[in-house]
């Protein structure tokens, strides 16, 4: 074609043409494609996890077979199986309790507790706890309590495993301390490693933790006693 053949046309006169349907297809499909996977990861999540009830936003008393509390504010809650993610319960009184970035006031657990990123002044269990990046004013463990990155003034355990923690008074049948700091230790049988630092123990910390156990074994009863009269009754679901 010579130039002479060529037309120019006016830019309002340029002939219409679509852009090719093939690409916003493409983008479309591409969208479902991820949002279903998306449901697919959500709904095998919640596939892993027992049912439970929610707990409600803000409630007094609220008594469950198997309670999640999610961003709530409950007082007293008493359930079988009990997890609390970001929220503040007064007193928890379950048999299995998990507490993810919470606030718990007091916590009586008749099996294992699993206890991270938050905050529980009293934890009362009968079995094994997990204490990881937390903080317990009083721990009292029937089983084993294993803290990892997490301390509390006192703690009462038959077994107890701490790394990278603090405790000011510790008192179990078996510990082992690594790279923490203990101000009395009074066990059967303790190791501690060269790079932790325990200041009491032997004789010492056996008379100071007597009295402090004589102690903490009147008030756990007392607190035993009075909790399982305010809590206990028929469950509501």
């Amino acid at each position: 074609m010579s130039p002479e053949d060529t037309i120019i046309l006016p830019e309002d006169d340029l002939p219409e043409t679509d852009l090719p349907e093939t690409d916003a297809e493409f983008i479309v499909v591409e969208t479902d494609i991820f949002i279903a996977e998306d449901e697919i990861i959500e709904s095998e999540l919640w596939e892993a996890l027992p049912d439970r009830t929610p707990a409600p936003f803000i409630a007094g008393t609220y008594d469950a077979d198997d309670l999640q509390a999610n961003l709530a504010a409950v007082a007293v809650a008493n359930a079988g199986d009990l997890q609390a993610n970001l929220s503040a319960v007064g007193v928890a009184k379950t048999e299995w309790f998990e507490s993810i970035g919470s606030a718990v006031g007091v916590a009586i657990i008749e099996g294992d507790a699993e206890i991270s990123t938050s905050m529980t002044p009293l934890v009362i269990t009968k079995g094994d706890t997990d204490f990881h990046q937390a903080y317990a004013s009083a721990m009292i463990a029937g089983g084993t309590v294993r803290v990892h990155q997490g301390g509390s003034p006192l703690m009462l355990a038959k077994k107890l495993k701490v790394k990278q923690g603090g405790a000011g008074v510790m008192v179990a049948g078996e510990a082992k301390v690594k790279r923490s700091f203990v101000g009395i230790l009074f066990s059967r049988h303790a190791e501690v490693s060269e790079n932790s630092k325990v200041l009491v123990t032997g004789t010492g910390a056996a008379i100071i933790s007597a009295a402090v156990f004589a102690g903490l074994a009147l008030v756990a009863y007392a607190l035993f006693g009075g909790l399982n009269d305010m809590l206990g009754g028929k469950r509501r679901h």
